[in-house]
């Protein structure tokens, strides 16, 4: 019987294994109808990462996006889904195993023509000696990925490091220096790695673009809803979010990782930064118009 789980990074400084910690205590406090291991690749052990249940270490590690393609190479289950360490679980995720068996690596996103120019992470015209071997272009989202310990997974892993070497030759779009999105798009199209169908908007929200349409967001109730930004489609009963790193030093997801430690005063923290947040975003903008002036003067 094939052995699932979840799997997440941690390389570099001590706030990638922290995110990664707030991670996995997110998803122990909400209810799932199936509980699976999870397991994290890290360049270093730390106590902050005995809340996993399996910890690799990476030993040629390169802290950057290099270290998730590095994960297709070493699959720590027989079906994985990889959820980006800053994310935090907001329900029962269990159900993202359906989208099982699969072969090879998924994306959950879209597969375009390759006619549908202005659309995916590249145009046919621009992947120079990978142009023979694609039939489709994909556009989807890094945060999320479902792979299995398949060959079929290790030609992916293998293809994301011929892209890397040859990345100059290439262009991709909104990437100008090399990324894990973009090539394991490129890769999986070349392996003929179909993305799953779906709409992943009705269960992970990818806050820094749908942060000003949040309606209800509660880790302690498992509560979380908001409205596209795309389609102004209201989503309801969200599972995931993932906040991307900058917006994991503001104050909803401090405040939010504040509840799950059971901090009773939290609101009071979340005031102080939220007047933190306020200032500095003015001290920018003042900085920004002082530059402007004094670029209008010379």
């Amino acid at each position: 019987m094939a052995i699932k789980g979840f799997v997440t990074i941690a390389t570099g400084n001590f706030y990638f294994k922290k995110l990664a910690q707030n991670l996995k205590r997110s998803y122990d406090y909400q209810y799932q109808s199936e509980r699976y291991p999870w397991a994290v690749l890290t360049d270093k052990n730390d106590d902050l990462l005995s809340v996993f249940d399996k910890i690799i270490i990476l030993p040629d590690a390169s802290c950057s996006y290099l270290d998730k393609i590095k994960m297709l190479s070493t699959p720590p289950w027989d079906e994985n889904i990889f959820i980006d360490a800053d994310c935090l679980i907001y329900g029962n995720i269990s159900n993202l195993f359906e989208y099982f068996p699969i072969n090879g690596v998924k994306h959950i996103g879209k597969c375009l023509p390759l006619t549908a120019t202005g659309k995916g992470w590249f145009d046919i015209e621009n992947i120079g000696i990978y142009k023979p071997k694609v039939k489709f272009k994909i556009h989807s989202h890094g945060g999320l990925i479902f792979f299995d310990n398949s060959g079929k997974t290790l030609d992916v892993y293998n293809t994301c490091l011929d892209i890397v070497e040859h990345w100059a030759d290439l262009k991709f779009r909104e990437f100008v220096h090399p990324a894990d999105e973009p090539i394991l798009a490129l890769s999986m199209a070349i392996n003929n790695c179909l993305p799953i169908e779906d709409n992943m908007e009705k269960f992970l929200c990818f806050y820094r673009v749908h942060r000003r349409n949040i309606i209800n967001i509660n880790i302690i109730k498992g509560v979380m809803s908001y409205r596209s930004k795309w389609d102004e489609v209201k989503y309801e009963n969200v599972e995931i979010i993932h906040w991307g790193n900058a917006e994991t030093k503001g104050y909803l997801y401090k405040s939010e990782v504040l509840k799950l430690m059971g901090v009773s005063h939290w609101r009071y923290y979340k005031y102080y930064w939220m007047l933190q947040d306020y200032y500095y975003a003015s001290v920018g903008k003042i900085k920004s118009a002082i530059y402007g002036l004094w670029k209008r003067c010379i």
